[in-house]
């Protein structure tokens, strides 16, 4: 994916060499789930997840505000604040309804040929293997309709669940970091770093 210089439209480059150019579209399905990009009215749904306590035990900040949610919304709109923060948030839901039930962000490292990955259920939805699916599914979507070659993530070393999901879909680890970061109640955080590649690194070449 690449932004024209010209119109500032963003468009996807053929993998083909006699293909055709086409405008991205961020909307597709697994065997269980329906992904989407979040749209300003999904604010309230969205708010059950990125304010439920229980989901920033690992986090390194707090449950947002009803102001908070609605930012994320707001910048990650695309393409006119897309552009700007490099930053696509999904929403997930059953196929063949409407009911918000977590969401995947998204951001991009430009040329927008690598991204990290962020994701959050509602508390009710987890341990139902709807992380482990989203997922799974948002990557294959990125490494084949968007181009991107590297998706990486990171977590809370203790954040078994986290870690679980991400080993599930095929991350590795690709580092740690000790003591990452002070949490003012936790204390010293250490982080592994995770990665996944649409073709695997050449093993033999040189840092």
């Amino acid at each position: 994916m690449l932004q024209c210089p010209s119109c500032r439209k963003f468009v996807i480059l053929p993998s083909e060499r006699d293909g055709v150019a086409s405008y991205p579209q961020f909307e597709f399905e697994t065997s269980r789930l329906a992904l989407r990009l979040a749209r300003r009215k999904d604010w309230r749904a969205l708010h059950q997840v990125y304010n439920a306590p229980q989901n920033f035990a690992y986090e390194l900040s707090q449950p947002d505000t009803e102001r908070g949610t609605r930012d994320k919304i707001r910048r990650s709109l695309f393409p006119s604040k897309f552009a700007k923060s490099n930053i696509l948030l999904f929403t997930l839901c059953k196929r063949e309804e409407n009911e918000i039930l977590g969401a995947i962000s998204v951001t991009f490292k430009l040329p927008y040929y690598a991204a990290d990955l962020g994701f959050m259920l509602r508390t009710d939805c987890q341990n139902q293997g709807l992380g482990t699916e989203s997922v799974a599914g948002i990557c294959q979507f990125l490494f084949q309709r968007i181009g991107v070659e590297k998706i990486s993530a990171m977590t809370d070393a203790k954040n078994k669940a986290c870690r679980t999901v991400l080993e599930k879909t095929g991350f590795t680890r690709e580092g740690y970091l000790n003591k990452f970061f002070h949490h003012p109640e936790r204390g010293w955080l250490d982080a592994p770093l995770y990665s996944l590649f649409a073709s695997p690194p050449d093993a033999t070449s040189e840092a």
